[in-house]
């Protein structure tokens, strides 16, 4: 099934019934949001980043172009590996779908030792797609060897939702980050997330924001969070270099029904 400009909305919607959209799950047992993503170099272990490309058209989602090779270069292996950022979960899980309807094999969702929220592979493993939050991600062998794609997937999956602080070079400063404004965040309300991350060396800074009680996606260019539950909760925010150092915040807060 193949996409084209003039009925993308049909296409998309007769994806989304094939595939079962709607059912699929939320696997991480918190809200994820990703932005502004970079890669290091670090994200594949034993293979090495030779050619990040981010596109940023108007217009368009942001998104990652990138090959990789084996840190041993005499496999022939290569891989290409496409990141698109959505502004939700939804918006992401959307751009997962058009990856699939791009592939010219059959492609099978992946029930066992899961990937991201949702997965699909290949047969014989030569691509795999799946979708983490927001993100829609595409690994696919380019070049005729075999490649381990689910291996690799799994890999990129855990540096995504990894908490982690990582001190390997220098890292990003964290100049603020809370609710816009002063706002309290309350069941129901949106309220905008003020995130200002800066790197020493002028380098671009990776995002990742958790949250157990609130569902988050960027809005007119901008975090937002929106409290489905009540308690105590806690907002993380990782920011990460271009070296994959990282910096951590953390804002802990109730949330009741009236704020």
């Amino acid at each position: 099934m193949m996409f084209s400009d003039a009925d993308a909305g049909e296409d998309l919607a007769a994806l989304k019934a094939h595939y079962r959209f709607d059912q699929w799950p939320q696997r991480l047992e918190e809200h994820l949001l990703i932005s502004n993503l970079t890669l290091s170099g670090h994200e594949l272990p034993g293979w090495s980043l030779l050619d990040p490309q981010g596109v940023d058209d108007e217009g368009r989602p942001r998104s990652i172009e990138s090959w990789w090779q084996p840190e041993r270069q005499d496999t022939g292996q290569l891989v290409r590996l496409d990141i698109i950022e959505g502004d939700s979960p939804t918006d992401g899980r959307e751009h997962l779908l058009r990856f699939v309807g791009e592939a010219q094999l059959a492609v099978a969702e992946v029930d066992s030792d899961p990937i991201g929220d949702v997965a699909f592979i290949i047969e014989e493993e030569d691509a795999l797609f799946f979708a983490r939050a927001n993100l829609a991600v595409r690994l696919r062998k380019a070049a005729r060897p075999g490649a381990p794609v689910r291996e690799l997937g799994v890999a990129l999956d855990g540096w995504l939702i990894d908490k982690g602080v990582v001190e390997r070079g220098i890292p990003p400063r964290i100049e603020s980050f809370r609710f816009a404004d002063d706002a309290h965040p309350a069941v129901g309300r949106v309220v905008r997330l003020e995130v200002v991350a800066t790197d020493p060396l002028d380098r671009p800074v990776s995002l990742k924001v958790f949250a157990r009680l609130g569902e988050l996606q960027i809005v007119e260019g901008v975090e937002t969070y929106l409290a489905v539950g009540e308690g105590t909760e806690e907002v993380t925010l990782i920011a990460s270099s271009a070296d994959g150092s990282t910096a951590a915040a953390t804002l802990q807060l109730d949330i009741s029904s009236t704020g």
